[in-house]
């Protein structure tokens, strides 16, 4: 049975429960808490609700003064979905938001069932992926299908995604709006480092001053494609050996020691740095000559967009957004998912022409300026809420 709420006062400020699993460092997770504290605070009180734990984004968003709840439980399977709806209800319930906005696929499965109880006025969910993983499981789509029927509102985050979903799901073309991830600019210049700085961080993680730095930022999933960069490497190598890949990310599939013994196999090992997780990015972009995304599927890479404020060329697979947010032959090069030696050949092109790289690079953040603020993204949100409280008033 569903709960009435009274139609929305629009005189007042409306409370936004943002929904996500985690708050550990992930593009979507970043997205969320960066979404929540920059909303004009005049006309929205947000919070934030994890179903499953924390993480480092929990300091982040508490420190600037939004409240975030979190559910932990030591329990598994059933037992443990079973609590986390009821957590889930009991919180909406006491909190009685205007608008729940969940990120990612579960969060959009528990939110938009548990609103539908207790009688939020708004569901909002995202779409941040292609939805191949949903193929493995058929119930996933019922879901989902049924969620949809009451969702206001479906955000995703290039057209790439918006096809997958009408491909993929019961849905109409109204209830979906596009809306690309945005960056903080600011927090990004291709000179963040002076010279002296860049060669003592590069001193820092072994590679030698004179070294050109191919980089990866992602973490250590079979589906981002750290096995063709290493491919890549082992060919591009032989043309140029003061190579250096210098791949930023957490190992969460277990995957490093195979990548090792990969590189042990092509004696590429110490030309490799598994750098792990970084929470200064930026400064870690600014000792990289060029940027690769190797992902076999994406929906719109945060990384990517990342590499291209930092002024550099981005060498991405023509997987998801990437092909959006990377112009071949103007802000870097676009390739073939899986192919290392289209990978290499890019590459090598760039590594060979120093201004084609420089220029691609000032392309890559006069794109980001025109196209992918974080400034605008928050204004296309708060649109977004405004027109369904308009609605629902």
């Amino acid at each position: 049975m569903t709960s009435k709420r009274d139609k929305i006062n629009l005189t007042t400020r409306k409370k936004i429960v943002y929904l996500i699993g985690t708050l550990a460092v992930g593009g979507a997770e970043r997205q969320l808490v960066e979404t929540a504290i920059r909303l004009d605070r005049s006309k929205f009180d947000a919070r934030i609700y994890a179903i499953s734990n924390g993480g480092l984004l929990k300091h982040d968003a508490e420190q600037a003064g939004i409240s975030v709840s979190v559910h932990e439980t030591k329990y598994r399977g059933i037992v443990a979905y079973g609590r986390k709806l009821f957590a889930l209800y009991r919180y909406l319930r006491r909190e009685r938001p205007d608008i729940l906005h969940c990120f990612m696929f579960t969060p959009s499965l528990y939110g938009g069932f548990v609103s539908r109880l207790t009688g939020v006025p708004i569901l909002i969910t995202n779409r941040r992926s292609l939805g191949m993983f949903k193929d493995r499981v058929i119930y996933f789509q019922c879901l989902e299908n049924i969620v949809n029927r009451f969702t206001d509102k479906v955000l995703v985050n290039s057209h790439a995604v918006l096809c997958d979903v009408l491909q993929r799901e019961r849905i109409t073309v109204d209830k979906l709006e596009v809306i690309y991830n945005g960056i903080d600019t600011q927090k990004y210049s291709s000179d963040i480092l002076a010279k002296p700085q860049i060669t003592q961080l590069k001193e820092q993680l072994s590679i030698p001053a004179a070294s050109l730095v191919i980089g990866m930022i992602a973490n250590l999933y079979r589906y981002k494609g750290h096995q063709e960069l290493l491919l890549a490497i082992a060919e591009i190598i032989q043309s140029y050996p003061n190579i250096y890949a210098l791949c930023i990310g957490e190992d969460r599939e277990g995957l490093l020691s195979e990548l090792q013994k990969l590189c042990d196999s092509y004696h590429i090992r110490q030309h490799v740095v598994f750098a792990g997780f970084s929470s200064d990015v930026p400064m870690m972009l600014s000792i990289m000559d060029i940027v690769v995304s190797a992902s076999y599927e994406e929906g719109f890479s945060n990384a990517i967009l990342e590499a291209m404020a930092a002024g550099k060329p981005v060498v991405a697979t023509s997987v998801g957004g990437n092909p959006e947010a990377v112009i071949d032959g103007e802000t870097g090069r676009i390739v073939p998912a899986g192919d290392a030696h289209a990978l290499a050949a890019a590459l090598l092109e760039l590594l060979h022409h120093p201004n084609q790289r420089i220029k691609y690079g000032q392309n890559a953040r006069k794109r980001i300026e025109e196209h992918f603020l974080m400034e605008s993204m928050i204004h296309r949100i708060e649109n977004v809420y405004d027109h369904l409280l308009r609605e629902k008033a």
